[in-house]
């Protein structure tokens, strides 16, 4: 059976959507694939497309019209506005956005570069600082020890001292009852004259 134009005009809307929607994709995909610094050039080339495109299509429509006429066409809000329309409209607005905040856009990617710039010697500093890190305790082991070896050293010298203070203890006792056990024999006091002995009957010189 024929289409009604209540269908005819569903099917053509709905193939226009369809198109619609692989031509936005297609060109999103295209877009996203161009270099930073090549857009402005992408998008000026892709609207100087568009717009001639626009225009062929008005030559092809009304083959007589001007030049003037068919700006006046193409700038007419009331004009139908197929996606070719719409597509150099929505790149325009881009451009202009992109040209609008291309000084923000270098700023950001400044301080970005900065940043990373900062995060990369922060990293390698603080790696430096481990390093360090590893080195003073390595460092303060070798201390430890050392410490410890000569804490054991003099423990072991204070120990013989100790010994040998008694050991001399020890002889000067057993001499001092060796020497009190001796007939007619008395020891001078240390702080008179040390390690002096005098008898009895002996006389000590005046001088």
């Amino acid at each position: 059976r024929r289409l009604s134009l209540s269908e005819k005009s569903s099917f053509k809307s709905k193939t226009n959507k369809h198109r619609d929607k692989n031509y936005v994709e297609s060109f999103v995909k295209e877009f996203n694939q161009i270099p930073n610094n090549l857009i402005n050039g992408w998008l000026e080339e892709k609207s100087c497309i568009v717009h001639e495109y626009q225009k062929n299509v008005l030559k092809l429509k009304h083959p007589l019209i001007n030049d003037q006429n068919m700006e006046m066409m193409l700038s007419r809000a009331a004009f139908h506005v197929p996606l070719e329309y719409r597509l150099r409209d929505n790149l325009n607005t881009i451009f202009s956005y992109i040209k609008s905040h291309y000084h923000s856009l270098k700023q950001l990617e400044f301080t970005q570069s900065i940043a990373s710039r900062v995060i990369t010697e922060l990293h390698v500093e603080r790696g430096q600082l481990k390093d360090r890190i590893r080195v003073l305790e390595r460092e303060n082991e070798q201390l430890r020890q050392d410490l410890e070896y000569e804490r054991h050293l003099n423990e072991s010298r204070i120990a013989n001292m100790n010994i040998q203070i008694n050991n001399s203890q020890n002889r000067e006792d057993i001499l001092r009852e060796a020497l009190n056990n001796i007939e007619d024999v008395r020891t001078i006091p240390p702080l008179r004259r040390q390690g002096a002995f005098l008898f009895e009957d002996e006389v000590l010189d005046s001088d």
